[in-house]
C-alpha cells in the first residue's frame, strides 16, 4: 500500500510550538483548555511553553511578549523567526534569512553512505572481477570528490555546520548551470531550489513587517565578512538555545570513560536537557550509550582531532543510530551539530531566560544608592546554564552585575555590567 491508511493529523505533524505561539497571540492564556480537533498531549503543550519561554516569546506567567507577537508574524517555526529578529537587529537580514531557509529544507547534502559513494557488501564466496575493480577505482574517486567538495563547502568555517549550509546555498546562486553544480559538489538540487525559494518568500515577508531592515531582492550575496560569520553563529545559537550538549570530559563532573576516544565521532557529550528517559541500564556499556551523544559523522567536526573539539556545540537534532541487523545491543545516539558556541555567548543568549540561573556573590560587594526604595548592590557572581529545576548547571564565566532585592528578600539580576 503506497499511502496510510489514514493520514496523521496536521496538528499532530506541525511542530507545536509555533500552534502555541499562534493561540498565545489570540491571547488564549490556558492553551491547553483549548477544543483542539486532535488534542496534543498536555507533556507536548508544557514542553512548547517552555521552549517558548526560552526564545522570550512568552513570559513566566505563560502570557505572551512583544518579542513573541514578531515572531508570530512568520510563517516559519519560533525557533527560526528568533533568528529572523535577531539578524535584523544585528544588520545581517539577508544572510539570516538565507541561513534560516537552508535550515528549514532537510537534506540538502547527499549523504556519505550513499550508493554511488559507499562500498557493497559482498557475500563471502564472491570472487572479484575486473568489472569491480573498475567500478571500484571509479567509486574511490568518487569519494575524493566527495571530501573535496565538502571541504570547499567548510571555507567560510571549519567548526560550523550551519554555516556550511548557507555556504551551499550561496554557492548555488552563483552557478551558472544549477544542476552541474549540484552533481559536481553532491548536492540535492530540487532541496537547494526549495530553500532559493523559500529564501525569497521570507525575503519578502520581511519586507512587509520591517521595510527598512532589507533592501530589494538580491539573488547572490557576497561573501559575510569574519565578524558577520561570528554574528552569524551566534544567531544559529540563539534559535537552538535549549539545545547545548557539554563534551562530557570538560563538565563539572567527568565521567571516567572505558577506553580514551581517538576519533571525534567517539568522543561523548551531554545535553543540557537529559537525551535518555527513566533509569540506566545496570550494563556499564549500554549505560553509558544512554547518557552520552555523540557527533554524527557527517559533522564538519568529525574530522577534528579530540583534544581539540569545543567544550560547547549547539545542535538541531538527535539521532539514534540504527542497531545492527538480529541485534538488540543499544546503539549511539548522534547529534546533529549546527555550531560551536562559547561560554560568556552562552551567559549572553541565554539572559532573561530561566535556562540561566545567577549563584550567589563572589569577593566584594559595592553597595549602591537604593532605586525606588529598594536595596541595590553591585557584585560578581557564577552564572549557570540549567536545563532542569532542581538540577545542577554548568557553570559559566563569571559575570560583574547589579542586583536588587526583591520583596520576599531575594536577590535579582537588574543588568549585567560585564
Amino acid at each position: 500500500r503506497d499511502f496510510e491508511e489514514y493520514a496523521e493529523p496536521e496538528i499532530l505533524r506541525t511542530p507545536i510550538e509555533g500552534v502555541v505561539l499562534q493561540l498565545k497571540s489570540m491571547d488564549l492564556q490556558h492553551v491547553v483548555n483549548f477544543p483542539f480537533p486532535t488534542p496534543p498531549d498536555r507533556a507536548s503543550l508544557a514542553k512548547a511553553e517552555k521552549l517558548l519561554t526560552y526564545l522570550g516569546a512568552i513570559d513566566q506567567a505563560g502570557k505572551i511578549t512583544a518579542t513573541g507577537r514578531e515572531l508570530s508574524a512568520y510563517p516559519l517555526t519560533p525557533r527560526f523567526s528568533r533568528m529572523l529578529l535577531i539578524g535584523q537587529a544585528h544588520n545581517v537580514t539577508a544572510y539570516a534569512i538565507a541561513l534560516v531557509a537552508t535550515l528549514a529544507v532537510p537534506d540538502i547534502f547527499i549523504p556519505e553512505n550513499h550508493p554511488d559513494l559507499a562500498t557493497p557488501v559482498h557475500s563471502e564466496d564472491h570472487i572479484q572481477t575486473a568489472s569491480d575493480n573498475i567500478e571500484a577505482t571509479a567509486r574511490e574517486k568518487r569519494r575524493k570528490d566527495y571530501n573535496t567538495a565538502h571541504a570547499t563547502l567548510s571555507r567560510w568555517d571549519r567548526s560550523s555546520d550551519a554555516l556550511k549550509l548557507l555556504t551551499a546555498l550561496c554557492a548555488y546562486a552563483y552557478a551558472s548551470d544549477t544542476e552541474v553544480f549540484c552533481s559536481s559538489m553532491f548536492l540535492r538540487s530540487k532541496a537547494l531550489k526549495e530553500a532559493s525559494q523559500l529564501r525569497e518568500q521570507l525575503s519578502a515577508i520581511v519586507r512587509t513587517h520591517k521595510p527598512g531592515s532589507l533592501g530589494s531582492y538580491v539573488a547572490q550575496l557576497a561573501q559575510p565578512s569574519s565578524t558577520e560569520l561570528k554574528v552569524l553563529k551566534q544567531i544559529v545559537a540563539a534559535g537552538f538555545i535549549d539545545q547545548i550538549a557539554i563534551r562530557a570530559d570538560l563538565s563539572p563532573s567527568p565521567p571516567s570513560l572505558a577506553r580514551k576516544p581517538k576519533r571525534a565521532i567517539d568522543v561523548p557529550y551531554l545535553t543540557l536537557s537529559p537525551s535518555h528517559i527513566g533509569p540506566y541500564s545496570p550494563d556499564e556499556k549500554e549505560a553509558e550509550l544512554q547518557r552520552f551523544v555523540y557527533l554524527h559523522p557527517s559533522s564538519v567536526l568529525a574530522r577534528t582531532a579530540p583534544p581539540n573539539l569545543p567544550r560547547y556545540v549547539v545542535f538541531s537534532h538527535l539521532q539514534r543510530a540504527s542497531p545492527a541487523v538480529a541485534s538488540s545491543a543499544a546503539t549511539r545516539v548522534r547529534m546533529h551539530a549546527l555550531t560551536p558556541v562559547s561560554g560568556l555567548q552562552l551567559a549572553a543568549l541565554a539572559a532573561g531566560t530561566p535556562l540561566l540561573e545567577y549563584g550567589k556573590p563572589i569577593g566584594k560587594i559595592e553597595t549602591l544608592e537604593r532605586l525606588d526604595g529598594a536595596e541595590r548592590r553591585e557584585c560578581w557572581v557564577v552564572p549557570a546554564l540549567v536545563g532542569e529545576k532542581g538540577k545542577a548547571g554548568w557553570p559559566l564565566p563569571a559575570k560583574r552585575v547589579v542586583q536588587r532585592r526583591k520583596g520576599g528578600g531575594e536577590w535579582s539580576v537588574e543588568r549585567v555590567i560585564g
